[in-house]
């Protein structure tokens, strides 16, 4: 029986012994259990550890201890842009993923730095795309030069890291177009295409822009706009005109996008007349060459066509207005044709090529003819009117509201311009409220006391500029009670002197029993004094004539007529006044 004792408080003490060891970590240890312990170091558990720490003078990128609890490890997932990835401008997104050892961390301070933009915080949930995910949108635009650029992420939260990411910006917008090398007067170039960026796709960047097309001749250009259909196609064609010139064309296509994306498509072609074409001669009445015309103005076409027979009547007469909208002429009598263009106020400024042919086919054999002259195309005129305030003597602390009219010459009203007007050095926008009015609310400052003009200018959508004449104006530096007197005219008084009006006659009939009465007495007493200095004046008359003999008798008559008129006009005065004196 001592002996099983014995043996057994001998297990007891072993089992005592090596739960000891356990707890004290010479038992088992667990790498990745985020509890540095034991035997366990930077080397042999760096998830639990950290990473050792390097040789003096190189870069260490997080804090570490060799034993203890250390802070778990800081680390950066780049999600955009991708390493190596080409970009165009546009909005672009940076997207970076916050670790603190295996988990997402939300109180991170994310930093983004480049040569390209800048230096910009992330933002964490960016975009609401999960907590520890942190983003911010770089707009790129045309003041971006390609090239490669490197992006540095920074991470900090007591611990430090650093990503680095290689990008390249292509702005370049590819322009495909098939075309040939020589047409004929009469065809048609093909003008259709796609357009796509560095990854030779189309994106929706390019929705609202349009391709500018510029075809240029021997002493001739011609400008156009092609839209761009949402695949990133555009469709047009050019009809050769008779009047256009042979030789050879440079054809230019130019995209830019709303980000500052461009491409440009540059052909030269080969213009010529099929030999079995006979020319008709088109004649210019009018316009004169070289003749400068306005915008919104009205253009007069009239030509002659005719061949070695005479007048050619009949004929298909057409030009290409400046946007290349096809324009057709009406026969007036026998080979005259005329028509009258209204030149659009967005029309296109400076030269303006006008080519007019005439086409006509008779038994399969075309005849045809035609001439351009150059014209001028200048801004519309316009007018601008400052509608109020018409008086220009103004005060500090005056609050002013100003309204002006902005119409072309023809009356049109001008909308969704941009007008302003300048007071001294200071410019004030007026906003568009429709029909041609803009208006603004302005407070007089005191630093506005030095403004000796205001001069209004305005410019519509598509750059017609007016500028009405400047106007002297005076302000005046007020305060105390001179300010609040000149305020109560102004705001109070021209505003409701309606008001003022009824609340006197009010007051008038409520007060009458007390101002009535006297106010009768005193009309009562200048009647008879008038009554008196008419009665002074007969005497007087009656002695100039009948004694001094000074007047005629035709003028006695008169004057006499005239006291006897007035002197009754003043007694029936006197008794009315006497019996209104008398009710009260």
């Amino acid at each position: 029986m001592k002996r099983w004792l014995w043996n057994s408080s001998i297990v007891i003490f072993l089992i005592i012994v090596l739960l000891i060891f356990s707890s004290s970590g010479l038992a088992a240890q667990v790498c990745g259990d985020s509890k540095c312990l034991g035997q366990e170091s930077c080397t042999t558990c760096p998830e639990d550890c950290g990473v050792c720490p390097v040789e003096e003078g190189a870069t260490s990128t997080t804090p570490t201890t060799t034993g203890g609890t250390a802070p778990a490890p800081l680390s950066l997932t780049i999600i955009s842009p991708e390493e190596h990835s080409t970009i165009h401008r546009r909005l672009f997104p940076i997207i970076v993923e916050g670790y603190v050892g295996k988990n997402l961390d939300s109180d991170l301070r994310v930093i983004a730095k480049s040569t390209l933009f800048g230096e910009i915080e992330l933002l964490n949930d960016f975009d609401h795309q999960g907590s520890g995910t942190y983003g911010a949108y770089v707009v790129l635009n045309q003041s971006h030069a390609p090239g490669e650029y490197v992006i540095k992420i920074i991470g900090e939260d007591g611990s430090f890291s650093e990503k680095e990411v290689l990008i390249t910006l292509d702005p370049n917008i590819k322009i495909e177009l098939p075309f040939k090398e020589s047409y004929h007067k009469g065809e048609r170039i093909d003008l259709s295409g796609s357009l796509s960026y560095h990854d030779g796709h189309f994106h929706e960047e390019l929705n609202a822009s349009l391709v500018s097309l510029t075809i240029t001749g021997p002493h001739y250009t011609f400008n156009q706009s092609i839209p761009i259909e949402a695949s990133g196609r555009f469709s047009e064609s050019h009809l050769i005109s008779y009047g256009e010139p042979d030789g050879e064309w440079e054809i230019v296509l130019v995209i830019q996008d709303a980000f500052g994306n461009e491409g440009k498509k540059k052909i030269k072609t080969t213009i010529s007349t099929l030999p079995h074409v006979a020319f008709y001669t088109v004649t210019f009445f009018s316009p004169a060459s070289e003749t400068e015309f306005r915008r919104t103005s009205l253009l007069p076409i009239t030509i002659e066509v005719r061949d070695e027979m005479g007048p050619i009547p009949q004929a298909n007469v057409t030009f290409r207005d400046p946007k290349g909208r096809l324009q057709f002429l009406q026969e007036v009598r026998q080979g005259i044709y005329s028509t009258e263009y209204a030149v659009l106020p967005d029309d296109p400024l400076g030269i303006w090529y006008l080519a007019v042919q005439a086409v006509r086919t008779i038994n399969n054999v075309t005849r045809a003819g035609g001439n351009r002259l150059a014209l001028t195309i200048l801004p519309a005129d316009t007018l601008l009117v400052l509608r109020h305030p018409l008086d220009f003597q103004f005060f500090s602390g005056q609050p002013l509201v100003f309204e002006a009219e902005f119409t072309y010459g023809d009356g049109t009203p001008v909308t969704q311009g941009s007008v302003s007007l300048v007071l001294g050095t200071k410019e004030i926008p007026l906003i568009d409220k429709g029909e041609g009015m803009y208006r603004a609310s302005y407070l007089v400052l005191p630093e506005d006391v030095a403004a000796d003009h205001i001069l209004l200018k305005g410019k519509d959508l598509h750059g017609n500029i007016a500028v009405a004449s400047p106007q002297q104006v005076t302000i005046e530096s007020l305060s105390g009670p001179s300010l609040y007197l000149r305020l109560f005219y102004h705001l109070v008084f021209l505003r409701y002197w309606y008001l003022f009006v009824l609340g006197f006659i009010l007051i008038s009939f409520l007060t009458r029993d007390y101002w009535y009465r006297p106010f009768l007495q005193f009309l009562l007493k200048r009647v008879q004094e008038e009554e008196k200095k008419i009665i002074k004046m007969e005497k007087y008359t009656q002695t100039a004539y009948f004694k001094l003999h000074q007047i005629s008798k035709e003028d006695y008559d008169q004057m006499m007529y005239t006291y006897r008129k007035r002197l009754a006009n003043a007694h029936e005065r006197r008794q009315r006044l006497q019996r209104l004196i008398h009710k009260r």
